[in-house]
């Protein structure tokens, strides 16, 4: 499901709420403008002047392409002068991107130290039987703990 973005409230809106508000009441008013009850209280309580606009989003700048070739992920934020948030929107919107030589410069969390590096299938194989082979001296041939998943009963003779 697609989520709704909000509706700007601008000026004339809270004018014309304003105006309405003081012939009827405010259940009314949100009715009339197709708004919620609680965001006409909010302009009420505002004094009726409309919420200062947010600060546009960057655009991408035109040389990011090359640069984005050649810098990693943490060097592209100090160059642009940007946070993570906004490198990655950058690069969605970037057609044709090839990653960096000295490394990958979009991964999931760009606050994790290196780049991280999914493990191959021969890898994991080797990691599972490492671990049932820890968990079988530790635990006996079935490598569970005895008794851990069964309800602990007590038989009531009569």
């Amino acid at each position: 499901m697609k989520p709704r973005r909000k509706r700007r409230l601008d000026q004339a809106l809270h004018d014309r709420a304003e105006l309405l508000a003081r012939a009827h009441p405010l259940g009314t008013v949100a009715e009339i403008l197709k708004l919620s009850p609680s965001q006409i209280s909010g302009m009420k309580k505002r004094g009726w002047k409309a919420l200062p606009e947010g600060a546009p989003r960057r655009a991408r700048p035109t040389d990011f392409e090359i640069q984005s070739a050649g810098m990693t992920f943490a060097e592209l934020c100090a160059h642009y002068g940007v946070g993570h948030s906004t490198l990655i929107r950058w690069f969605k919107d970037t057609p044709n991107r090839r990653p960096s030589w000295r490394g990958d410069n979009l991964r999931s969390n760009p606050r994790a130290g290196g780049a991280s590096r999914r493990k191959s299938d021969e890898e994991m194989t080797k990691a599972r039987a490492k671990q049932w082979e820890t968990r079988r001296a530790k635990y006996g041939p079935s490598g569970h703990r005895a008794g851990a998943h069964t309800r602990a009963t007590r038989r009531v003779d009569e």
